[in-house]
């Protein structure tokens, strides 16, 4: 006894073989993703992150904060804030220009590797105020015990976008 396809079953066959080439060949046109790279969280320390000076004033509840603490944390902050503020204008200057390059370009295609070179001042400004955020966290750790420093690492490894901004 001989089975014959129908002609819907042909057709369904004929649509899965074309979807699944399409996809074979978008997925072998498409850019390759970089590798994800995991920071290290275990600490909050120079191989961690260093989040906004808010954040131990916005956990101070949590972590027990005594008035002292609390005191020291905001006078660092403002010490935070004056180092940043010279730097803040040209950061976002050299930023805007970056984002102008890349409209510009956005048509054309583009070596990533020239628009770094190009835009070294607003690596150079973004890598001062990253290590100035890290300098002020780490001053602000040392204001804590112990133990609220390992709060403190619990609460950075459940850190949003808007704890880093």
């Amino acid at each position: 006894m001989k089975q014959r396809l129908g002609k819907a079953t042909l057709i369904a066959i004929a649509v899965c073989l074309i979807t699944s080439g399409y996809v074979f060949y978008q997925t072998r046109l498409a850019p390759k993703k970089p590798p994800i790279i995991e920071r290290n969280v275990e600490s909050s320390s120079a191989k961690g992150i260093s989040p906004v000076p808010q954040f131990l004033i916005r956990h101070a509840d949590e972590l027990q904060l005594t008035d002292k603490q609390k005191t020291k944390i905001e006078d660092l902050e403002n010490e935070y804030r004056a180092k940043l503020a010279p730097l803040k204008r040209p950061l976002d200057d050299a930023s805007v220009e970056m984002t102008n390059k890349v409209k510009a370009k956005k048509d054309k295609p583009t070596n990533i590797e020239k628009m770094q070179a190009d835009n070294g001042e607003y690596q150079r400004l973004s890598a001062e105020v990253s290590n100035l955020r890290h300098d002020y966290w780490m001053k602000a750790r040392e204001v804590l015990t112990s133990a609220q420093q390992t709060q403190v690492d619990g609460l950075v490894k459940k850190i949003t976008a808007a704890d880093l901004q």
